[in-house]
């Protein structure tokens, strides 16, 4: 299996939980959770920086509200139907040197179900998430809504 660095060796160690992981695995989703203004958005978006730097084609999503500056394509989304069909186009594109390395998806918990109910929204992520991947690692950043308990 093949990662895409952190940037950060202290973060990558953390990641592996003891493993050989080197980061976000290709082929993978990984799941930053936080607590409001816990730092999740600024820690992607360095990760995003530095794999930006070290030549990864980096994709970064977000609502409208959010409205990040940065060296690489930032795009914002209004629903989660959106986040499906964009997240499908960039995992598999035309031409496969315009496969993104790295895509991060910020705070999704904000976008709108044009399809109302709990359900739509799981489905929405499954068709997302139940799909080769490929090459690629996919991130999000998810606002927790009670407080964590952080494994020991």
């Amino acid at each position: 299996m093949t990662f895409v660095s952190t940037g950060f060796p202290a973060l990558d160690s953390m990641i592996a939980r003891g493993g050989d992981c080197k980061g976000f695995p290709r082929g993978g989703l990984s799941l930053v959770i936080g607590q409001v203004a816990s730092g999740k958005t600024r820690v992607l978006k360095s990760i995003c920086d530095r794999a930006h730097e070290n030549g990864k084609r980096v994709v970064w999503l977000e609502p409208p509200s959010m409205a990040t500056r940065a060296k690489f394509p930032v795009v914002q989304i209004d629903t989660m139907e959106e986040l499906a069909r964009l997240t499908s186009s960039l995992l598999h594109p035309h031409k496969v040197k315009d496969r993104a390395d790295l895509i991060v998806m910020d705070d999704v918990q904000l976008l709108a179900v044009e399809t109302e109910g709990v359900a739509a929204k799981a489905k929405i992520f499954s068709s997302i998430f139940h799909r080769d991947l490929g090459p690629t690692s996919v991130v999000m950043s998810w606002q927790a809504t009670r407080n964590l308990e952080v494994p020991k």
